[in-house]
């Protein structure tokens, strides 16, 4: 499988929960992650405004990852 190629991946919500911490705790850039999810059309631009109000780092992770679990 080359790079270019699409790879779909599912987890369950309980998965996706138990995740959270080390999600929080190891995402470096949060920027450049919510600017390839907005170009992938994951996240909007009304998502990204909503996390990027989040004052603490933290909190902008927490609120990406509450964000991801919904869709």
């Amino acid at each position: 499988m080359s790079m270019n190629d699409d790879q779909v991946f599912y987890i369950s919500k309980d998965q996706f929960q138990k995740l959270r911490v080390d999600f929080v705790k190891h995402m470096d850039d949060i920027k450049s992650f919510l600017d390839e999810a907005l170009s992938n059309g994951l996240l909007t631009d009304s998502h990204k405004e909503s996390i990027m109000s989040e004052r603490d780092s933290n909190n902008q992770k927490r609120r990406l990852h509450e964000i991801l679990e919904r869709n």
